[in-house]
């Protein structure tokens, strides 16, 4: 396999950064969804810490089961960061479509993490309360610390819910509908994530009173096992929400449908072929198909921007051109055979040439509509189909019939002028009236 020359390479990243440069809506997402994982990040870590402290007065077991989820969350969402970060890169001459994928890689090492560490590690230390029970003290701090944490959670619960209705109202669909859309996945898993530490605050909040109230540490144990199954789901979820994005899927039905109706309602489409659609990017398409031209629109389109009187003196100047001044019989002011071949040959070779550039220029208009109607739609290629050859033949063949037909009874005509129909059939004309 042969290496790309490195001046093509720096060309055609070039020219790709200019031509799939993000839109204002598209920077807008990015900085939201960067928003709320920053602002995830730090209240996380922050209550990592403020549980771990705790913890080592109070040897809760549901409290290290939470500071163990939040130091999962913290980690989940500094990946998430890296790989919107990474995503951003533009495409290079190696990876034409970008690196829009490559935030879901780093989420799902994320989500194994949570599932292996967090959510394992809970369960595990549960587990081992249930059998060996510690001696539990100063649960106050634990609730204390339980009750500022959640509050933390839910303010940054609200700042990714925030950026979600945001999302959905540019979008003109309801949060729900947004949401089950995946248009924004990275901030749909802060969501998530939080949604979760809201949900194992509250466990963790009802074992560690149980706890307080009847002095039972059975209650902290079995809270620090609902956490860790709670941590198990949420993992599972966001594995396999990143694994359809890298496995690859089709545009929403909707968008497709809408794009296979433009491009039906073309005049200029007969027919469209094979059409396949792959999101490769939050928000980010892929689109291809084949298209069966109407050959006599494309034609006429052509025709109509050159001038038929232009064409036909195309064809007058090919034939002076292929063969010079004897290319006429000085008797019959005819061309011969070859000159009209030539003629021909090189008249079509250059209405072939405008023909196809006719094709390219309705390619790049019906590229320019789609993606103006999808604004997620990076990449498009669209296919000439070879179509049907036996009706042009057919065609062709009635056309010269009809020009041999034409031609006879030309000729017939003729012969009556000259007489040749007179009785007798000796093609002279009658003769005339007293001729000795």
């Amino acid at each position: 396999m042969a290496v790309p020359d490195r001046k093509d390479e720096k060309n055609y990243t070039r020219t790709t950064e200019a031509a799939r440069k993000p839109s204002a809506k598209d920077l807008a997402k990015q900085k939201r969804e960067l928003r709320a994982v920053n602002v995830a990040v730090g209240v996380n870590f922050a209550i990592f810490l403020a549980k771990v402290a705790t913890w080592g007065f109070t040897r809760s077991g549901a409290l290290l089961a939470e500071a163990l989820h939040s130091l999962a969350d913290c980690v989940n969402q500094l990946l998430l960061r890296a790989g919107v970060n990474q995503s951003r890169r533009p495409a290079t001459f190696q990876h034409p479509y970008g690196f829009h994928r490559e935030k879901y890689i780093y989420a799902l090492m994320s989500a194994v993490g949570v599932f292996c560490l967090g959510a394992g590690a809970s369960v595990v230390h549960g587990i081992q309360s249930l059998l060996d029970p510690p001696a539990l003290e100063h649960m106050g701090y634990s609730l204390a610390v339980l009750g500022i944490s959640a509050f933390a959670e839910m303010c940054s619960l609200n700042v990714a819910l925030g950026a979600l209705r945001t999302g959905a109202k540019i979008e003109g669909q309801s949060l729900y509908k947004y949401l089950m859309s995946s248009n924004d996945p990275t901030t749909a898993a802060v969501l998530a994530e939080d949604a979760g530490a809201v949900a194992g605050l509250g466990i963790a909040g009802v074992a560690s009173y149980m706890t307080y109230v009847t002095g039972d540490p059975v209650y902290d144990a079995v809270g620090s096992i609902a956490v860790g199954c709670l941590m198990g789901a949420v993992a599972v979820m966001l594995i396999r929400n990143n694994k359809k994005f890298l496995i690859g899927q089709a545009m929403r039905p909707e968008q497709h449908d809408a794009i296979i109706k433009h491009l039906k309602s073309d005049k200029m489409v007969l027919a469209v072929i094979d059409p396949k659609s792959e999101e490769i990017g939050d928000g980010v398409y892929r689109f291809k198909a084949e298209i069966q031209w109407s050959g006599d629109r494309v034609v006429n389109k052509y025709l109509g921007s050159l001038g038929r009187e232009s064409l036909y003196g195309q064809i007058r100047n090919a034939a002076c051109t292929s063969t010079g001044s004897n290319s006429t019989s000085p008797t019959t002011g005819t061309v011969d055979d070859e000159t009209l071949r030539n003629a021909m040959d090189l008249a079509m070779m250059e209405f072939g040439r405008g023909v196809i550039r006719t094709v390219g220029e309705e390619i790049d208009r019906l590229e320019c509509e789609l993606r103006e109607l999808c604004p997620g739609l990076y990449y498009v290629d669209l296919e000439t189909d070879k179509g049907r050859t036996d009706k042009i033949s057919g065609n062709l063949e009635c056309i010269i019939n009809a020009e041999e037909v034409q031609r006879k009874d030309v000729m017939g005509v003729d012969e009556l002028d000259s007489g040749e129909s007179f009785p007798g059939g000796s093609g002279r004309a009658a003769p005339a009236a007293g001729a000795a």
